[in-house]
């Protein structure tokens, strides 16, 4: 006679519309140096309630101006924030912000010729 085994399981489901808590993410962006705003290609999305920072890894030459707008208004998140060539500082960006889908905006001065920059944004 063979016994049935009984094998208990449980799974933990986040509840719908949970929030993810914040993490790094990779950001990049090439400008033009004429001292312009350029909108980030890449819609992002923040899900808690944390700070937002930005370490740039990789900045352009001359000066590099970032800010996150509201993706629905176009309103700041925070404040803008700069570097100076070869500034690889983290920055808080937004000290507390909501649920919030986004864009990076940044723009460069007009001098030199490397309009590439990357980093790191905690969101």
């Amino acid at each position: 006679m063979l016994a049935a085994a009984v094998v208990a399981v449980t799974v933990a489901i986040a509840p719908a519309g949970a929030a993810q808590a914040a993490q790094n993410n990779n950001v990049s962006a090439t400008v033009p140096n004429d001292g312009v705003w350029y909108k980030g290609q890449v819609l992002r999305h923040k899900t808690d309630t944390s700070v937002i920072k930005l370490k740039v890894l990789n900045g352009t030459s001359g000066y590099l101006c970032v800010e996150f707008r509201r993706a629905d208004n176009g309103a700041t998140i925070g404040s803008q924030r700069c570097w100076n060539e070869g500034d690889t500082s983290a920055y808080i960006m937004a000290n507390s912000s909501g649920p919030v889908n986004f864009y990076i905006w940044s723009r460069k001065s007009t001098s030199g010729t490397d309009n590439y920059w990357s980093g790191i944004a905690y969101y």
